[in-house]
């Protein structure tokens, strides 16, 4: 597994959050020299969880019903 294939939407959730979690840190970091420790904390989680969110949803807002289902692990049967 390569870097490139890590980071395409088949790749898997671990590379995303991992990549989230270093753009938040790297920012909090600037943030924390720049400006100071009490912005960091709060702007270096928000860039992480915004960074996971927006990958996620960019590459789950693509599927379509059938996609959405057969990503689905188990499928509840109504009146079951």
């Amino acid at each position: 597994m390569g870097t490139i294939h890590l980071l395409r939407p088949s790749g898997p959730a671990a590379a995303r959050v991992i990549t989230a979690v270093a753009f938040g840190a790297t920012l909090a970091v600037t943030v924390r020299v720049t400006v100071g420790w009490w912005y960091a904390g709060k702007i270096g989680w928000t860039i992480a969880a915004t960074t996971y969110v927006v990958w996620t949803w960019t590459i789950v807002g693509r599927f379509d019903g059938a996609e959405s289902a057969s990503m689905q692990p188990g499928r509840i049967r109504p009146g079951c």
